[in-house]
Order: structure tokens, then sequence, then C-alpha cells
């Protein structure tokens, strides 16, 4: 009976990691215009995301908009990692694009899928550019 058991927790064990990586293929697949290209831009309208305010945390809200914007092209909340990627353990960042205007900041996103670039401009708009790791 132990035996069954075990066999039947591996079984779920392992289509529920096949589950997982079926949500990553179709989410990069949903990025990337069913694989037609290497990266992607999306313009998103900060206006029409109802989140909290973040402040100077900046990168906290560009993991938001990114979050914002792989739901709005279908992708399942399960497909990213933001800890991980193909290579181990991964740093977000944000730096300003130009020290002399603290005003201008750009974000470097990464995750198991690729690493987003998220810029935002002074209409309340944020430009954000998807890469694939490979």
């Amino acid at each position: 009976m132990k035996k069954l058991l075990v066999v039947l927790l591996m079984i779920i064990f392992a289509a529920s990691i096949k589950a997982e990586a079926n949500d990553v293929v179709e989410c990069k697949q949903r990025l990337l215009n069913n694989f037609r290209a290497d990266r992607s831009s999306y313009v998103i309208d900060l206006d029409d995301i109802q989140m909290r305010d973040y402040g100077t945390d900046i990168l906290a809200k560009s993991i938001r908009v990114v979050r914002e914007l792989l739901d709005d092209i279908g992708c399942s909340p399960k497909a990213i990692n933001f800890g991980w990627g193909p290579q181990g353990r991964i740093h977000n960042s944000c730096k300003y694009f130009d020290n002399n205007r603290r005003d201008i900041q750009v974000c470097l996103v990464q995750s198991n899928l690729g690493y987003f670039i998220i810029h935002e401009d002074y209409l309340n708009h944020a430009t954000v550019n998807f890469y694939r790791w490979d």
C-alpha cells in the first residue's frame, strides 16, 4: 500500500512540474509573438492599473507593472519566477539613467522567462522591453 501511495505522489508531482513548464513556454510564446521575435516592447498606461503607492520603491513598482503585463497577455501567475533564472539566483535593480537628472530611472527585472527593462515616462506610461535569455 505504501508503494502505491509513493508512486501516486510521484505521478502527481511529475504532472505538476510538467504543467508549470507548459505555463512557462506558453507565456514566452505570448510575450514573443509566437516566437517570431527575440524581444518585444510594450507600453503600459499606469492610469489603467490599480496599484498601491510604492513611494520611492521603483523596483517593486516595476515588478508590479511586469505582473500586470503578463496578466494582460494571458500568462499564468505561476509562469514567472523573479528569484531564479536559468543560471541560478538573480538580482533585480534600478539605476538612474543620468546621474545629473535624478528623476529618470531604468529598472532591470530578471526572471526565469527572460529579463525586462522598465522605464516610466512623464505621462504616466511605462515602457516594458522583454528579452529572452537564449
